[in-house]
């Protein structure tokens, strides 16, 4: 039996994106295991290698989470499926300007 190989990755069931094992494209169905069972997310935009993509819709200025930490903040609406990068969000790290929400 072949089994379909691991396309995607939710570190912890707190996160709010997944991260992208392999180059996907527009249109491809990720399924993820979630604590409330099976989650399919349609992808909307390509998301590359290593990349970032959202697997609910975030509002601008919700955290985004991954590790089940908050490693940043939405700078615009992430609807599901969509890549999720330095070109919508703002980091908690690297910026010496700006205070750190807790």
């Amino acid at each position: 039996m072949n089994k379909k190989p691991k396309e995607a990755m939710l570190i912890s069931s707190a996160d709010n994106v997944a991260t992208a094992l392999n180059r996907l494209n527009v249109g491809t169905v990720i399924s993820l295991s979630t604590t409330k069972g099976k989650k399919q997310i349609l992808l909307k935009q390509p998301i590359d290698c290593g990349h970032k993509f959202s697997i609910k819709n975030i509002n601008k200025g919700e955290p985004i989470i991954k590790y089940g930490e908050i490693i940043g903040l939405a700078t615009e609406d992430i609807p599901e499926g969509y890549h999720v990068h330095i070109h919508n969000v703002e980091s908690r790290r690297g910026r010496g300007d700006k205070k750190i929400l807790d």
